[in-house]
């Protein structure tokens, strides 16, 4: 048995050169933002030196919050799924700016251990007491215009995109989606999957099952977990269920997979915040940025 890894990489080449280097031998299925890649990303990141890793030939241009994430993760675990033969069991997604806290084989020791390897916590969206719409089932019931043009314009042009998705979205607030019935749940879209599992979310966003969330805020945080929550996978993640809010207010952040995130996600990771990382029992470590990180990634490989 092995795993996998579906790497989602838009900025910091170094960063990602130090990930992949530590994600050897196991096979890397690589998409990278399609203006990152006109830039020279692949040279920077020495990607062309890691034999294990291949790349998605149909670059997106990723749009923050936006559907088109979702579209590039299912698209890029269908080409893991496509390139592996099936002693490939799990597949991982992770960021370019991730980085292990512990050896590899760690964790892909944990997933061929453990009868819970569905790593997916969630909140279900119409229990979260967070007060900001952007928590709430309105994520999915109001149109956020994160993606297409104006999520271009905001990637390219923010003070022009921004002022205009403002006004699009108090035009259309009225202007309700169609839910459709079932569990809305949320969670981090950095989740681990069976590979079974993963035919079946890539054959869910093929036929359209996705296809409500196009316009909701951030459905990456969505796609995945709302599948799972609504199906026999849920008994196969660690909890069996999904998170008690208690009318709380809960974020993201608050229930990572097998990350350590800071809770306010706000930023990259600061020398504290490596401390706190390395005294955690998580196996990945997000928001790493080389630049700001002198010698971090060897301060967490003299830990292993």
């Amino acid at each position: 048995m092995t795993v996998g890894f579906i790497v989602l990489a838009h900025s910091s080449p170094s960063t990602l050169s130090e990930l992949l280097r530590e994600l050897e031998p196991y096979p890397v299925f690589l998409h990278i933002d399609r203006p990152a890649l006109n830039q020279g990303y692949l040279h920077d990141a020495n990607v062309r030196k890691n034999v294990n890793v291949k790349i998605n030939p149909d670059s997106q241009c990723l749009h923050w919050g936006g559907y088109s994430i979702v579209k590039t993760m299912m698209e890029t675990l269908q080409f893991a799924l496509e390139k592996t033969p099936t002693s490939v069991e799990h597949f991982a997604f992770l960021s370019g700016q991730c980085f292990p806290l512990r050896p590899v084989q760690e964790f892909t020791d944990f997933l061929e251990s453990t009868n819970t390897p569905v790593l997916c916590r969630a909140f279900k969206l119409e229990e979260n007491g967070y007060e900001s719409s952007a928590m709430d089932i309105s994520r999915i019931s109001q149109r956020h215009w994160l993606d297409g043009a104006v999520g271009h314009t905001k990637k390219v042009m923010p003070l022009m995109g921004s002022g205009t998705r403002r006004i699009l979205s108090a035009s259309t607030r009225f202007l309700k989606v169609r839910v459709p019935n079932g569990i809305h749940a949320c969670g981090s879209q950095w989740v681990s999957v069976p590979r079974q599992l993963a035919h079946e979310l890539v054959q869910a966003y093929r036929t359209g099952r996705f296809a409500y969330l196009r316009q909701a805020y951030a459905p990456d945080e969505m796609a995945i977990p709302t599948y799972v929550y609504n199906t026999h996978w849920s008994d196969m993640t660690p909890r069996r269920a999904l998170e008690y809010t208690g009318g709380k207010d809960v974020k993201v952040s608050h229930i990572p997979n097998f990350h350590w995130v800071r809770p306010d996600m706000d930023g990259f990771v600061t020398r504290d915040d490596l401390n706190s990382a390395l005294l955690s029992n998580q196996y990945f470590i997000r928001k790493m940025l080389s630049s700001d990180q002198e010698n971090a990634f060897e301060t967490i490989r003299e830990t292993w």
